[in-house]
């Protein structure tokens, strides 16, 4: 029953380690070592796992935090919930005060440490007051076949075309001249048409795509069109020979002469395959497993759904298209107007690869890509890709099957991200923007100095106060801020001793804090 019980709890953490941060820590504990054995070497290890706890609870919540009063008293009890199976290595050895020292290794995935800690009231709940908006499209096709079109169309055109004009210099030229003139006349039409000839062979403009014609059989084509062209030019030139002698004597006549001949051949075919991509599908598996494991992690959610009617209207805008356009920007702060504090968007694609002939199970992929940022300053949280393959006894249960262990991942990439996030923050402060501006174009440097006094003054200031930009109309300062109150009232407390600021006016956009010299803010 306790081999079962192990390989049950091992299957669980590998199928969880998959989706979430792994957390290893060491912990060590001593009991004094007296007749009852057994009882030495539980107290023992139930020591140096309440230290690995410890560690754990400041890997979770942030360092230090494991010295709350509410937090101690728990670490017993959270200490008892670790079994066996999550010990990777334990050593005992007697010290020089005679107790048994006891050191273990725990692996545990972050979310079970979340999730044991959180049930016993001591979890971070940081994340649970800055929601996060997810926008994710699924599609659902199959992949492209290159041996299967779905249509194939033809195009063939030919052009061929003579033209041909003569002129004569004289019309009382007589029959002799007008015989010679006209073999003349028809060598150098001949000519003319050889040249023409090959000139087509030059210029044949000839397009295949496919495997219709070849090369050989063009130049073949062309080379019967000059070799044409070439007879005729010898028949005129012997005929004209044959009768010089008798021409001789007559005046010759010029003729204008022109000859154009035109023989040009297109193919084209046109393949026309399934669409990899036919648009986003009604339904979305992968966003509804997201949803699912989000609670998990506490982590507050806005509704998707009422977003979309809000500002996705007309044509459905897809995620490929929202990232790679300018509606990006409109989409960020229309969540901050909603009160996201975190924006993810993501595709993920379903790959319908038909029945596996061996197991008689319908196989399907998965892939999926996401992007995480901060809403108030753009601060890339969490980007990742991921392929997943499952089976089904249809092709929807495959696709369920799919977009499950897709969402379960997703939720363990970025619920870790946005927990490591806000512990960062909650350790050593949020980074502000600080601006100090004069609606009138006046502000001297008496002014900016008196300012940066009362800031590097201010309660809570956890860096140096950095100066970005200073021109006469504003002064803008960089800071990291990590105290009781919000930073806006500090900053106008911080003011408040100094007259120049008397009349000053704040506002408040994300991170960032614009301090209006002469009064309230536009």
């Amino acid at each position: 029953m306790q081999i079962k019980r192990l390989v049950l709890a091992v299957s669980l953490f590998s199928s969880l380690a998959a989706v979430a941060e792994t957390l290893t820590v060491s912990g060590i504990g001593k009991s004094p070592i007296t007749a009852d054995a057994a009882l030495t070497r539980t107290e023992s290890l139930q020591s140096a796992k309440r230290d690995a706890i410890v560690q754990l609870v400041n890997k979770i919540n942030g360092p230090r935090s494991a010295e709350d009063p509410a937090v101690q008293s728990k670490l017993d009890l959270v200490a008892k919930q670790i079994g066996d199976e999550f010990v990777l290595d334990q050593s005992t050895n007697r010290d020089a005060a005679n107790n048994l020292v006891t050191t273990v290794k725990i692996q545990m995935d972050d979310l079970q440490v979340r999730t044991l800690i959180s049930d016993l009231g001591i979890g971070q709940t940081t994340a649970r007051n800055y929601p996060i908006l997810i926008l994710m499209d699924e599609f659902f096709t199959t992949p492209t076949d290159s041996t299967k079109p779905l249509r194939e169309v033809v195009e063939y055109s030919s052009d061929k075309s003579a033209a041909y004009n003569e002129k004569m210099h004289d019309d009382a030229a007589s029959s002799t001249n007008s015989e010679s003139n006209q073999k003349s006349a028809e060598r150098v039409s001949a000519a003319a048409a050889y040249r023409a000839d090959a000139q087509v062979q030059g210029r044949r403009n000839t397009e295949i795509n496919g495997n219709y014609g070849s090369a050989n059989e063009q130049v073949g084509i062309n080379a019967n069109a000059s070799a044409a062209g070439k007879a005729r030019y010898d028949a005129a030139s012997r005929s004209e020979s044959n009768n010089k002698d008798s021409a001789s004597d007559s005046r010759s006549y010029g003729h204008d002469v022109s000859a154009e001949q035109k023989d040009i051949q297109t193919f084209k075919k046109l393949v026309e395959y399934q669409p990899r991509n036919v648009g986003p599908d009604k339904q979305n598996y992968t966003l509804q497993a997201l949803l699912r494991q989000t609670a998990r992690y506490d982590l507050a959610v806005r509704d998707s759904d009422v977003f979309r009617s809000k500002y996705f209207t007309g044509k459905p805008l897809t995620m490929e298209e929202m990232t790679n356009s300018s509606e990006l920007a409109r989409f960020t702060a229309a969540a901050r107007d909603e009160q996201a504090d975190y924006l993810m968007v993501g595709n993920s694609i379903i790959l319908d690869n038909g029945k596996n002939a061996a197991s008689g199970q319908f196989v399907c992929d998965g892939l999926l890509s996401l992007k995480t940022f901060s809403t108030e300053d753009g601060s890339a949280i969490a980007a990742e890709a991921r392929s997943e393959s499952a089976s089904g006894n249809t092709p929807d249960q495959c696709r369920v099957n799919v977009s499950n262990k897709m969402g379960n991942y997703a939720v363990g990439v970025v619920g870790h991200a946005i927990s490591e996030y806000w512990k960062k923050r909650e350790t050593y402060g949020r980074e502000y923007s600080v601006v100090l501006r004069s609606l009138m174009g006046n502000l001297n440097e008496n002014a900016k100095d008196a300012f940066s006094e009362a800031i590097e003054s201010m309660q809570g200031l956890n860096s140096k106060v950095i100066e970005r930009r200073s021109t006469r109309n504003e002064l803008e300062v960089s800071l990291t801020y990590k105290g009781e109150k919000s930073l806006s009232r500090a900053i106008g407390a911080a003011l408040k001793t100094q007259t120049a600021f008397a009349q000053s006016g704040r506002k408040v956009d994300g991170t960032k804090v614009v301090i209006c010299l002469e009064g309230q803010c536009p």
